[in-house]
């Protein structure tokens, strides 16, 4: 048992760890990022691609959480919870509906994509869970750079950069979508239709 304990211990140091250099490289490119852009030389942003998105059916939670509790809450929600045996019709996503830092505790959602035809059925499995049809979009995206708060205030930059070029305007926060059995995710932002709101 005090060994199992040791190891367990081992395994939580080794991914905070993990989470605190991933952080701290994120914040190493944002801040190199601004430092050449108050210089005046650009920086050569990720690419934003457009995407269609259908109509899609999903299992939603909302919950105020600090930055600590992000991936607490995303693990016992997406892996314990709804990885094992629930169907996903998509790639599973976090709305950030306010920003999540040691001052602001969002809120964000958790979704999980379900194929529309069962989900009344999974949903009365998780009661405490909200089934919600988001309508069909088109989405900007772009390849997660680092991880944490540096990572989605550079997304949040390019995002902008590239709206104000592009006449687009956002029609949602900002998403992080993330791809099962892999650390790959990208951010995204719905994005309101040319005739109501762009070029």
């Amino acid at each position: 048992m005090v060994r199992r304990g040791t190891a367990e211990a081992g395994e939580a140091i080794a991914a905070h760890w993990g989470d605190v250099e991933a952080e701290h490289a994120a914040r190493r490119e944002l801040a190199g990022h601004l430092v050449n852009r108050l210089r005046g030389r650009k920086t050569e942003m990720p690419e934003v691609t457009v995407r269609e998105l259908p109509a899609r059916t999903l299992l939603t939670s909302i919950r105020h959480v600090r930055p600590a509790e992000l991936v607490p809450v995303g693990r016992e929600l997406f892996i314990s919870r709804l990885r094992r045996g629930v169907p996903r019709d998509g790639d599973p996503f976090l709305i950030y509906h306010g920003e999540v830092s040691e001052d602001s505790d969002g809120p964000v959602e958790w979704c999980w994509p379900v194929p529309p035809d069962d989900a009344r059925d999974i949903a009365a499995e998780f009661p405490d869970l909200t089934l919600r049809v988001e309508a069909a979009h088109e989405e900007a995206f772009l390849p997660c750079v680092g991880e944490g708060g540096a990572a989605a205030e550079a997304a949040i930059e390019a995002f902008r950069a590239w709206a104000s070029e592009h006449g687009r305007h956002p029609a949602g926060a900002i998403r992080l979508v993330l791809v099962p059995r892999s650390r790959a995710a990208s951010f995204a932002v719905p994005l309101s239709s040319r005739t109501s709101g762009g070029a």
